[in-house]
């Protein structure tokens, strides 16, 4: 009994709560949010609740964007979840119709410039209509950047499609959910009162000091 009542009252003095930290949500289209990479030398086109995504083969600029979490107050964070919203995936690229090629787009995760590895990048889904995905990402999945992307408080989103000839999709949405201990602020420790065996004590010093003074 007195070891739960230790656990318990060691859970609810600690200073920081695991959970979710935050969000960082971007809403893509040309009358909401626009990466930066989509410049001049971007192939990637800008629809009204989307963008179009395509792969480097023809030279393109690689698509890429970055979800600054910097605002969040923390401890420590224990993983990340991305949610995509995404359509068009599922494009099959054929020569002479004998060969033919599935599109191939995976989750690319960058810190600093330094992309993921191979083993650590996530398919997309194939899907020819709109599709929400989730991925996870912690230090076990993510070894070579995770540590990168807490310390900058910064993670960048990239694309690898590695099947044959031109492929593209649709990005309509991206929420990355940040999951770990959330500093919280100490409370200020309250007055102390005192206690009254000690009063009583006091009271009793003063009454001798009196009667020795007569």
């Amino acid at each position: 009994m007195n070891k739960l009542l230790l656990s318990a009252a060691l859970l609810f003095s600690s200073s920081s709560f695991a959970g979710i930290i935050g969000n960082v949500n971007h809403t893509y289209g040309t009358d909401n949010y626009i990466p930066n990479s989509m410049g001049t030398n971007s192939c990637d086109s800008k629809n009204t609740g989307s963008v179009t995504i395509k792969d480097t083969s023809t030279g393109c600029q690689r698509f890429s964007d970055v979800f600054d979490f910097s605002a969040l107050d923390f401890d420590t964070i224990d993983r990340f979840e991305l949610d995509l919203t995404f359509s068009g995936t599922n494009n099959r690229n054929c020569v002479m119709f004998i060969f033919c090629a599935n599109e191939d787009w995976r989750i690319l995760p960058a810190s600093n410039g330094q992309r993921a590895t191979l083993a650590e990048q996530t398919k997309l889904t194939r899907a020819s209509g709109i599709t929400q995905q989730t991925f996870v990402f912690d230090a076990n999945t993510l070894s070579s950047l995770f540590n990168d992307i807490v310390d900058s408080k910064k993670f960048s989103l990239w694309f690898s499609e590695e099947a044959f000839g031109a492929n593209n999709f649709n990005l309509y949405s991206a929420n990355l959910t940040i999951h770990g201990s959330a500093s919280q602020p100490v409370a200020d420790e309250p007055a102390k009162v005192p206690a009254p065996a000690s009063i009583a004590l006091l009271g009793l010093g003063l009454l001798m000091l009196r009667r020795f003074k007569k």
